[in-house]
């Protein structure tokens, strides 16, 4: 019966170590993971820069470029899959912060994925709407956005603000653009 005892206690011990072993290793790559991710989130493109060469449909059948977005724009980067990103634009819901004539959502994603094309056409009514993927011309154009959310005002053919809010952006605060 000893026996029978000694070998199941040294069985759950190699066992309790394997686990502590593994659990170290996930909290380690989690860790690594986290690092990486908290990066990118900072990024934002510079203010002052001038807006590069681009072309893309909005959802409304028009196209989009530079030059018609150089002056007095609001330009915001979303994505269907951001928190934030909901929680400015229901912000921009209640207070809008710029005419719909003036503003440009890009969503990150594409018409052919179902919730970028639900997320999209929510935004129907508060501006033009295109699909704009991170590295993509339009995306790169405007600094190489590879965060969301992402708001710009444009002038002058340049970015004239950059944010992750509304308030960030213009000025003063609750000017429509």
């Amino acid at each position: 019966m000893i026996g029978v005892l000694t070998g199941l206690v040294a069985v759950l011990t190699v066992l309790t170590v394997l686990n502590l072993v593994l659990l170290f290793a996930v909290i380690r790559r989690l860790r690594t993971a986290e690092a990486g991710h908290g990066t990118a989130q900072l990024t934002l493109p510079e203010a002052g820069a001038r807006i590069g060469s681009f072309l893309t449909a909005a959802m409304d059948d028009s196209v989009l470029s530079e030059e018609q977005l150089a002056d007095d724009f609001v330009v915001a980067f979303v994505s269907p899959t951001c928190g934030p990103c909901k929680t400015q634009l229901a912000d921009f819901r209640a207070t809008p912060r710029s005419a719909p004539e003036r503003t440009v959502f890009f969503v990150n994603g594409s018409a052919n994925d179902a919730q970028s094309a639900e997320f999209a056409a929510s935004l129907a009514g508060l501006g033009r709407v295109a699909y704009a993927a991170v590295g993509d011309a339009a995306s790169t154009a405007f600094g190489g956005v590879d965060s969301f959310p992402t708001l710009l005002r444009t002038g002058g053919g340049k970015i004239a603000a950059t944010g992750r809010t509304w308030d960030a952006i213009l000025a003063p605060a609750g000017a429509a653009v």
